[in-house]
């Protein structure tokens, strides 16, 4: 699969799960708020309570679906393996069997091909304590960015959440890669300059983006005092306030991910080192890259399921932990567009988006990966255009700033996209 399509599932995953989150989380605020005005006539409190109730249920949720990655990696593995020749057949390859030198190859074939064996069944071993440790570690970090994440969706529109958390991501992970030695350093003055550029057109979107809302009506001005009248103002600042700063865990998680579960089983590098490559064939050493890379793509897959089972086990404490809200109860479990919704968001925005990033930062640079963020902006944009073409008006500054952005994104995407060498 290229790496274009892989980038632009990633990123139409992470617009579908955004909406979907938003839609679930703005229907429950509607919903509590109606019922709570027409009870009391005040607000008595309890839309907060049930917003932090179901942004807890949501992150949950969100972890859950991270457990159906390693069966679908296996089922994909076993799919791959029943359309590729079995090792009986490929070790006959190596052609002089009569030559001791040849002998010896096949012999190393065959030892390798089952130590392959013997790793397959022991993917994780759960005697390892430093194991545990670094998924405690990954699983907290996700936390902070997650809940923050859902928080802010609860409170402000979701092209506002995507545009502040996608370029906290974007910088935060560019700086630590520069810093921990992830990145290239070549042309590192004229990246940075495309970067800045890029953060140049998100600031000209972001600002005339409140023009935007006024022209179509859903900000008014104050006539005495010549302010913006906006009730929703202060949850504005303060979701992307938590969702800047949340989103930054992304950086040291994408830094140590990279470090203890990015790498690539060297064993097929080792033996084609050690085996005479007079006596190798191409298609034999292409069979085992192919076959190394495929068990390691299912290991990666199944540290993100055991991250999503710690995580699920964190947060259930929390949630009876909290006082009950019964206009969020009955919205859970009785209204179809939140299960409609959340499995949208599972299976065509969650899944599809997580596996793509996990094949592309396998098959390009890790600086690939930070493409995606810019990406989700201008697709996050598109979105809103499509979905409420009568509720939309963009200005000229606000094209300008998305040419600029779409430019930015194109070249570091070309520039980044460079196939990592397989071992």
């Amino acid at each position: 699969m290229s790496n274009s399509l892989l980038w632009f599932t990633g990123v139409i995953g992470y617009v579908i799960q955004t909406k979907c989150i938003s839609t679930i989380q703005s229907r429950q605020v509607v919903a509590t708020s109606a019922s709570e005005q027409d009870a009391a006539g005040v607000d008595t409190g309890n839309t907060s309570s049930g917003t932090y109730i179901l942004t807890l249920y949501l992150t949950f949720i969100y972890f859950a679906s991270w457990t159906f990655l390693m069966p679908i990696a296996k089922m994909w593995k076993e799919f791959k393996q029943s359309t590729e020749p079995d090792q009986a057949d490929l070790v006959p390859i190596v052609e002089g069997d009569e030559d001791p030198e040849h002998r010896n190859t096949n012999r190393m074939l065959l030892q390798y091909y089952q130590r392959q064996a013997n790793k397959n069944n022991q993917i994780v071993s759960w005697r390892n304590f430093t194991y545990f440790l670094k998924l405690i570690v990954l699983t907290a970090l996700l936390i902070i960015a997650l809940v923050t994440y859902n928080l802010a969706l609860s409170m402000s529109p979701a092209f506002d959440v995507a545009l502040i958390q996608n370029t906290s991501i974007f910088e935060i992970v560019t700086l630590l890669y520069g810093v921990c030695g992830l990145a290239r350093r070549q042309n590192v003055f004229r990246n940075f300059i495309i970067m800045l550029t890029a953060l140049i057109g998100i600031l000209i979107i972001s600002y005339t983006k409140a023009t935007c809302d006024m022209l179509s009506g859903k900000l008014s001005i104050n006539k005495d005092t010549g302010e913006l009248s906006d009730p929703f103002l202060f949850d504005r600042l303060k979701s992307s306030l938590l969702c800047g700063l949340g989103a930054l865990t992304i950086g040291p998680f994408a830094v140590l991910w990279n470090r203890w579960f990015g790498g690539r089983s060297r064993s097929s590098s080792v033996l084609t080192k050690t085996l005479p490559q007079s006596s190798v064939s191409h298609s034999l050493l292409e069979h085992i890259k192919a076959r190394n890379a495929v068990n390691s793509f299912v290991k990666q897959c199944t540290h993100l399921s055991f991250i999503g089972l710690v995580g699920m086990i964190v947060l259930f404490p929390f949630l009876p932990a909290i006082p009950t809200s019964s206009e969020t109860v009955s919205f859970l479990y009785s209204d179809r567009t939140f299960w409609l919704s959340a499995m949208v968001g599972i299976v065509f925005g969650v899944i599809p988006c997580l596996l793509s990033l996990l094949l592309l930062n396998r098959n390009a640079s890790p600086e690939y990966l930070t493409t995606c963020n810019l990406g989700a902006i201008i697709f996050m944009g598109i979105s809103d255009w499509i979905s409420e073409p009568t509720q939309t008006t963009i200005i000229r500054w606000e094209v300008i700033g998305y040419i600029i952005l779409t430019i930015c994104c194109l070249i570091l995407s070309f520039t980044f996209n460079e196939k990592k060498m397989q071992h």
